[in-house]
């Protein structure tokens, strides 16, 4: 919630009132946290191929990019359906399990 006021011509601020601004995961703190996680899957899950993302996360995980390409390489363009899903279960601790049951 974010609360909005102007200076008045006399100088006063003046409440106009609240202002709902949703959260939108596309676009990351000033810190860059979204990035900097993108930065660990990289580091560590970047040798993946699309191809085996797409037996986890389905056939329209990063869309538009062959099945050969490495993670690495398409990380930073994904969108934000396919980077979230990564991102998820990165944090959640899942994601090297379900690579390795997509590799077998």
């Amino acid at each position: 919630m974010k609360i909005v006021a102007i200076a008045t011509p006399q100088g006063q601020s003046a409440r106009l009132g609240l202002r709902y601004r949703e959260s939108s995961m596309s676009k990351p703190g000033l810190n860059g946290r979204h990035r900097n996680k993108n930065d660990v899957i990289s580091s560590k899950h970047g040798d993946i191929l699309v191809r085996t993302l797409r037996k986890i996360y389905g056939q329209g995980f990063a869309a538009g990019y062959p099945e050969t390409a490495k993670l690495s390489e398409v990380l930073f363009h994904l969108n934000e359906r396919s980077a979230s899903q990564l991102r998820r279960d990165q944090e959640t601790d899942h994601l090297e399990h379900k690579i390795s049951q997509a590799l077998k």
